[in-house]
């Protein structure tokens, strides 16, 4: 009798021993970009017992967000003396939260919480000269927001001159892409009001940069790409540089003969001598444009909107192209329609918008000889002008 009650003592001894949980570590894996912290009952912890909550508190770093987060349990001695058959080695667990707070309940084994992040920011040098000498300089950089990461799309919103800087007239220029990132806007107050740069120059993008109201300074000068000329002319948030005479672009021709068309008037500097065309026969005919029918508003000399004109300049020479307001008002939409301000015989026709035309009915100029567009895949680019021949 005495043994058995023994044995049986014995026996309630190892069940009270094996119902004490264990305590199974908490540990990090990768966690690049961010700081983990395991809590249980509100207490940072390293390690935790079987069945109770953990929670995992997740600190991103500057300019970045919790992408991924996933946890791993990991077998163990005492995982495996507590069962009959061990656990596997490596299993995922779940866990339940969002964003930076997570919880999952401990299981009987180890666990590794691993996390990714994802950039919100990008910090990056911008080019940049001093206006009056076009001298380089360095130290200007520009932080862009990503806003939409599967579209690889960002935008600027603050552009940093260092006070090393801060008596200069500076030109900045905005990046197409930054890093993987396609620049898709500018964000108010990108620029501060007052600061010292009197030049931006937009880069050539497949569409306008989306310029949010009082982005730039009023009082910069905004050099746009030609086929953007009139679209950043138009635009609502930059209608003070518009009426300001201070949108405008710089063309280097390839040739000595080119064409333009533009859906905004277009301030023509010296030297280029624009001429209507046309066809009789099988000739192709060039007449200059009269001082008169140049006029434009406020007494500047130019090409009225939406016109095919043909330029005579010199080859590699750089112009200055400058849209013209008064015509057009800020925060409408460049018509596309041909104006024909130049009379009824010009062929010229306007393309304000990067398109197609039919071949056989209309040519091309090519160094400095119209051609037959061929196929009507051939898309001729913005601000150029083709010969209606038919």
């Amino acid at each position: 009798m005495i043994r058995l009650k023994r044995l049986w003592l014995a026996a309630v001894l190892t069940l009270c021993v094996g119902a004490t949980a264990s305590a199974y570590n908490l540990t990090v894996g990768t966690s690049d970009h961010g700081t983990l912290t395991f809590l249980v009952d509100g207490t940072a912890t390293t390690s935790a017992q079987s069945g109770q909550t953990v929670t995992v508190s997740i600190k991103p770093d500057a300019d970045y967000a919790v992408e991924t987060v996933t946890a791993r349990a990991y077998s163990s001695w005492e995982a495996a003396r507590s069962r009959r058959r061990a656990p596997a080695l490596v299993k995922d667990i779940a866990l339940t939260g969002s964003d930076t707070q997570w919880t999952l309940l401990m299981p009987e084994a180890n666990v590794e919480v691993s996390v990714t992040y994802r950039a919100t920011r990008l910090h990056c040098a911008v080019e940049a000269e001093d206006s009056e000498s076009g001298k380089d300089v360095s130290g200007v950089t520009l932080t862009m927001q990503i806003t939409d990461e599967a579209a690889k799309a960002a935008m600027v919103d603050r552009i940093v001159i260092p006070g090393s800087l801060a008596g200069e007239p500076l030109t900045v220029h905005i990046p197409a892409t930054a890093g993987s990132y396609a620049v898709t806007g500018i964000a108010a107050g990108a620029i501060a009001a007052g600061s010292n740069v009197t030049d931006v120059w937009l880069p050539a993008t497949e569409r306008p940069l989306a310029i949010a109201e009082g982005a730039l300074p009023a009082t910069a000068v905004i050099h746009s790409p030609l086929p953007l000329l009139d679209d950043y002319a138009l635009m609502a948030s930059l209608s003070e540089n518009y009426e300001a005479v201070k949108v405008m672009t710089t063309v280097e021709p390839a040739n000595a003969y080119w064409t333009l068309s533009c859906g905004v008037d277009v301030v023509l500097p010296e030297g280029l001598k624009p001429h209507i065309v046309y066809t009789e026969g099988a000739a192709i005919r060039m007449v200059p444009i009269s001082s008169g029918e140049l006029q434009l508003a406020g007494g500047r000399v130019g090409i009225k909107a939406n016109n095919g004109v043909l330029l005579i300049g010199q080859k590699g020479v750089s112009y200055d192209l400058v849209a013209s307001p008064g015509h057009q008002r800020s925060g409408t939409v460049p018509a596309t329609t041909n104006a024909r301000s130049y009379g009824a015989k010009n062929q010229l026709e306007p393309v304000i918008e990067r398109r197609n035309f039919a071949a056989g009915s209309y040519l091309v100029l090519k160094d400095n000889h119209f051609h037959s567009i061929k196929a009507n895949a051939s898309r001729v680019k913005a601000c150029k002008a083709v010969l209606r021949v038919k």
